[in-house]
């Protein structure tokens, strides 16, 4: 099975889970890519403030 197709654009579902110590990570809800180091940005915007 092929990844969907937003995500082979790089436009994942970013979603917070936690591993079993309890530190958190964030994972694509659509296809599983971990974020790594890519910085997400959490809320609408993006611009922070």
């Amino acid at each position: 099975m092929s990844k969907p197709f937003r995500c082979r654009l790089g436009l994942h579902k970013w979603v917070r889970r936690a591993n079993p110590e309890g530190a958190p990570y964030s994972q694509c809800e659509r296809c599983g890519t971990d974020a790594g180091n890519t910085k997400v940005q959490w809320g609408a915007g993006g611009q922070g403030g």
